[in-house]
């Protein structure tokens, strides 16, 4: 792993770090969530982890406009505005339900308001979740004074809204896409292009990484494939190679500008051949003009 730290070709002194933000500063509002988080994973139990992926999957998946899954998340959370809720941060005088006249106004109280709903089969999970929201809707225009619906039509308004989101679902189903594959585009004539990749081999514990340098016509001149120690990261692996290839633009004498971009692994597959063919390499490999004849037959694949 020692090995694996890139160190800076413009040797700069060394400094301490942070290493949970990205610049590098210590924050205590960042400790601060890093303490919070260490002890929820610490005090929460594994069974109850996946409990937890499972029931948020569940409410993800439901059909329901995206509004309703958002209250239900809330609901959840205790993060609704509830009379309880205000009351405990200090906005209301009182935490009492207007309908009960005594039990405080929480989450259970305002979604189930003394009301037996009548669950369908089909859709009932979805059916629930909007009769809910509904009631949550009522409870707010009732406190501010506004028109509300009757109880008894909170199940049919509930219904009737989960058949047209399902119909309007159906209405316009997606219409296939023809698949554009993507395609090699050459520099402009006085530009090289280069294309870079790089690999992890797990048998050795040993990352490779592969350069190729382009003209206008597609044609290969220069090539670079080397093997390296295994990085800490992905992110830090892909910038070693970018960085190689820099410098392997730098040594072609070519080098004034820099433009990056991301292109599709099928229009990087010299690259990547170049990258894996450094597992049997014991040091930096270069070549200029003429390739290997395993990576030439590869050029077509990039090019086309």
């Amino acid at each position: 792993m020692i090995l694996g730290v890139p160190l800076s070709l413009r040797k700069s002194p060394d400094r301490v770090v942070w290493a949970y933000t990205p610049s590098g500063e210590f924050s205590t509002s960042n400790a601060y969530k890093l303490l919070v988080v260490s002890t929820s994973v610490n005090n929460a139990g594994s069974s109850s982890g996946v409990a937890q992926k499972h029931f948020w999957k569940w409410v993800w998946q439901l059909r329901v406009p995206n509004m309703i899954k958002h209250f239900i998340w809330r609901a959840c959370n205790n993060a609704l505005p509830t009379k309880s809720n205000l009351f405990r941060r200090q906005i209301t005088t009182s935490d009492t339900c207007e309908l009960c006249n005594g039990a405080p106004k929480d989450v259970l109280n305002v979604v189930w308001s003394s009301t037996e709903l009548e669950v369908q089969d089909d859709f009932r999970k979805e059916f629930f979740v909007i009769a809910a929201w509904s009631l949550w809707n009522r409870q707010n225009s009732l406190r501010f004074g506004r028109a509300i619906q009757p109880l008894s039509h909170i199940c049919s308004s509930a219904s009737n809204m989960l058949q047209e989101f399902l119909a309007a679902q159906e209405e316009n189903p997606k219409e296939a896409r023809t698949a554009i594959l993507p395609h090699w585009r050459p520099p402009d004539a006085d530009v090289i292009k280069i294309n870079f990749d790089a690999t992890i081999f797990k048998a050795t514990n040993t990352t490779g990484i592969g350069v190729i340098a382009w003209n206008w016509r597609g044609e290969a001149v220069g090539a670079v494939a080397m093997p390296i120690p295994l990085s800490t990261s992905v992110a830090d692996l892909e910038a070693l190679a970018c960085r190689r290839a820099v410098l392997f633009a730098a040594e072609l004498g070519r080098f004034q500008t820099l433009d990056v971009m991301h292109v599709h692994r099928s229009c990087n597959m010299v690259a990547d051949a170049l990258a894996k063919k450094a597992k049997n390499l014991l040091g930096p490999q270069v070549w200029l003009d003429v390739l290997p004849e395993d990576i030439a037959q590869l050029i077509g694949f990039d090019v086309h």
